[in-house]
This record gives C-alpha cells, sequence and structure tokens, in this order.
C-alpha cells in the first residue's frame, strides 16, 4: 500500500488538472517501480488548527475544501481517498474530544497523541478494512513512550512534538475519547 497527499498549505484549493498530471506521474512511478502491484491511497490530510483561522466557520469551509479536493482526486485518479480531515473535523467538533489546543501541539502539527490517534484511526480503518478487520474492535492507545523512539531528538525546536518534547506535547485520548474517535474514523472512511 502507498498512501499519498498534497501538502497541507495547498490541501484547502481547488483539485486542477495540473494536480491530476502531476499525481498520475507519481502513480505511474509508484507503478513501475514496484513489482508487487500496490494499492495506491490518497489521504485528505485536516485544516490547521483553529488558531490559523479567523474563528471556527473559516475552518469548517477549509475541511470542506479539503474533502471535495480529494474527492475530485479519488474521480480523476481513480484511487480511494482516506477521509482524515473529515475524522479530524469530527474530533473537533465533538466537545468530549476537543482540547483547547484544538487537537494540535499548539502549531500546525497534530497533537502526538490525540491527534495522532485520530489520524492512525482512519489509517487503520482503511487499510485494515481490506482484510476483514475494523478500527472499532481495537482498543490500543499507544504511550508517548512507545512514540518516543519514532521521533527521534531534533536539533531545531521547528517541531516540538519530536525528541524529549514529545512528553509535553503528548495527550492521551481517554478509552471514552478513543471509543468515539474510532466511531468516527470508520464512518469517515466508509462514507467519504
Amino acid at each position: 500500500v502507498v498512501i499519498i497527499q498534497r501538502s497541507a498549505a495547498e490541501a484547502p484549493t481547488a483539485w486542477t488538472a495540473a494536480n491530476t498530471a502531476s499525481a498520475l506521474t507519481i502513480i505511474d512511478y509508484i507503478t513501475a517501480n514496484c513489482s508487487s502491484h500496490p494499492k495506491i491511497l490518497f489521504n485528505s490530510s485536516f485544516a490547521y488548527p483553529i488558531s490559523q483561522f479567523a474563528n471556527r466557520a473559516a475552518q469548517q469551509a477549509a475541511t470542506d475544501a479539503i474533502i471535495a479536493a480529494a474527492k475530485t482526486a479519488r474521480s480523476e485518479l481513480g484511487i480511494d481517498i482516506i477521509n482524515v480531515a473529515r475524522a479530524l473535523q469530527l474530533c473537533r467538533d465533538d466537545a468530549t474530544i476537543n482540547d483547547n489546543a484544538d487537537l494540535t501541539n499548539g502549531t500546525v502539527h497534530l497533537n502526538a497523541g490525540i491527534g495522532m490517534y485520530i489520524t492512525a484511526c482512519c489509517m487503520f480503518e482503511a487499510l485494515l478494512s481490506l482484510f476483514g478487520m475494523s478500527v472499532r474492535t481495537q482498543t490500543h492507545i499507544h504511550s508517548a513512550a512507545e512514540l518516543k523512539p519514532i521521533f527521534p531528538p531534533a536539533a531545531s525546536t521547528q517541531y516540538p512534538i519530536m525528541g524529549d518534547n514529545i512528553a509535553t506535547t503528548f495527550t492521551a485520548p481517554t478509552d471514552a475519547q478513543a471509543a468515539t474517535i474510532r466511531k468516527y474514523a470508520q464512518m469517515s472512511v466508509k462514507d467519504d
């Protein structure tokens, strides 16, 4: 399985013929260089945190634009989408899940705990549903200790979720939040 996506800055803009041409070039490269005939999926990414917008309505409009662009990409490219944008926005709109940081680490990156858990649930549902599994039956919630080896210490402070800072930007979802997140992930992947 190979997952492609647009940059976060480009994600809320309309999908164009130039995007289709570029994506088809990438898809052609992948299929020509992978002997296993990979399944290629398109990740819809997500809208930036509310701090980057005038208000919640503007953030919702960006989410809607991301979803529309992903659906156009699906139509133009003939590949399935992983609708992370929808799942994240559903979680942002759910008062039992969202926190004051808008599920991010204070920047445009997701919180290493709850924010990344949402994305992970969408990926799990999209990939493993191909084998009859569902994220709804899973109960594991990753911990900061499990993620530390993934994020090596960073020389830059640009990405505060990396290195030793992960403990201060990690908000684990509660069991109740995780169950709701898994529901939204399944809804978003199945009904994109």
